[in-house]
């Protein structure tokens, strides 16, 4: 699937990576701001809309936060999906 991905800000501020297709918006990684002691950014919130879950969209928003430096890292408190999800891409 074609995406049109893009680092922003989430409304709050917050480093955010978008996944569009000409419909509009269809998924978003948003992290953590730096903590002390980590290498890389938490994961604060990723979601994918419904109609276009389990077609690789989460994992693309994860391979560009990493190209783009960010350094994605799995938070530890996840939903079960979430959980699946994050040993899927590993990391």
């Amino acid at each position: 699937m074609k995406l049109e991905l893009e680092l922003g800000k989430g409304p709050l501020g917050h480093d955010t990576v978008f996944a569009a297709t000409p419909e509009g918006v269809v998924g978003f990684l948003k992290l953590a701001d730096p903590r002390l002691g980590l290498s890389g950014r938490l994961v604060a919130h990723i979601e994918v809309s419904p109609k276009f879950r389990r077609r690789g969209v989460a994992t693309q928003l994860w391979q560009y936060a990493k190209e783009v430096g960010l350094n994605p890292i799995h938070a530890i408190d996840k939903t079960p999906e979430g959980d699946a999800w994050s040993k899927a891409v590993g990391d």
